[in-house]
């Protein structure tokens, strides 16, 4: 496909066939949403990569988002007319999740919170850029634009078509970690406690944040004396909420987790307690409820990676996820299992991580 500069047209017939189905110009203006959400689950996760449920459901989200912005501009715009200069102004307005990490009672603001708000927030516009030029791509390929907004002379983001890099703990800094999270963490107050055993799920389990901070209490079941963590999400086709897959918790977080669980239902037990919103997830923001979010726990990984002194680009909860399956490959474990334990529904990621260990 040519790059650079050309003349904007949008009179384009738009091809009759689109992965078997008609999709009209007229339908991406008149409903967008119901276009995108045919565009990620069938056009985008179409033919030689295929996307999670997580990702496919994160896509949709990010699609959203960017229409409320066109419906706003002044002129209002839509996918057929939005230029460059457009997509660079909603890139920009962009702030990752959460300007500012979120009150935690007495916790302390980190020192570096304003170098790794500025690493969520670089990460988030790539994320965006990533997908909304796949967008343009597919837009041009059926005939409904010329013009590719990103193939401008001036990148609107500086390396957005790189693949991430994959960063993980050595063995001797897993073992490390695990230490400090079980011996040196300080456990004085409630949220200590409660991050302790956050973290040390998430490097146990290799659960993304999304499914670390939805885990309620139910969701952790005893097989044959086995402690299993079941991923439960919605799928977005059906929109059911079914169990992705399952887990088995190991020896060194098992003992933190159950002693963690059991406190946590002995306090939903007592008649006196002031159970609020979402007082059933295993890891609230508050003990008595509270959905915590993903930037709390990112300066919490944060925190502890310096506290161990792993120094990477990347310092956050990727890293525990990662070497989760960095452990599962030096344990001979294949594609298939590790894909299971983690809910990945290609071998992507998994063969990568192969690559690089």
């Amino acid at each position: 496909m040519q790059q650079g500069k050309m003349a904007e047209r949008f009179d384009l017939p738009a091809d009759p066939e689109w992965s078997g189905v008609a999709i009209s110009r007229e339908e991406w203006i008149k409903d967008p949403d119901a276009a995108f959400e045919f565009w990620i689950t069938h056009s985008l996760s179409s033919g030689d990569r295929e996307f999670a449920r997580n990702s496919i459901a994160m896509y949709g989200s990010m699609l959203r988002a960017f229409q409320r912005f066109l419906s706003e501009c002044c002129p209002k715009q839509n996918v057929l007319t939005v230029n460059a200069d457009q997509i660079r102004r909603f890139l920009e307005s962009l702030e990752g999740r959460g300007r500012t990490p979120p009150r935690r009672g007495r916790e302390k603001k980190p020192p570096q919170a304003t170098i790794v708000q500025r690493a969520i927030q670089i990460k988030t516009k790539r994320r965006y850029t990533f997908l909304l030029s796949k967008l343009m791509v597919h837009l041009i390929e059926i005939g409904c634009r010329q013009l590719n907004p990103f193939h401008e002379d001036v990148p609107i983001v500086t390396g957005y078509d790189l693949e991430s890099t994959i960063t993980f703990l050595s063995e001797s800094e897993d073992l490390l970690l695990q230490d400090y999270l079980l011996n040196r963490l300080d456990m004085s107050a409630w949220w200590q406690k409660r991050q302790r055993v956050m973290l040390l799920f998430i490097l146990a389990t290799g659960v993304n944040v999304g499914e670390a901070t939805a885990a309620a209490i139910d969701d952790f079941m005893m097989d044959n004396d086995t402690l299993y963590f079941c991923a439960v999400g919605g799928d977005p086709l059906t929109k059911r909420r079914i169990v992705r897959y399952r887990v088995p918790i190991p020896m060194f977080c098992y003992e933190p987790l159950r002693d963690w669980l059991d406190e946590r239902r002995t306090y939903l037990a007592d008649p006196d307690c002031d159970d609020q919103t979402h007082a059933y997830l295993a890891f609230p923001r508050r003990e008595a409820g509270g959905k915590l979010s993903s930037v709390a726990v990112y300066f919490s990984v944060n925190i502890c990676l310096h506290e161990i002194g792993f120094q990477a680009k990347d310092m956050g909860p990727w890293v525990l996820r990662y070497t989760f399956m960095r452990r599962q490959i030096l344990r001979g474990l294949s594609d298939e299992a590790i894909m299971s334990m983690c809910g990945l529904t290609t071998f992507k990621t998994v063969r990568r991580m192969r690559g690089v260990i």
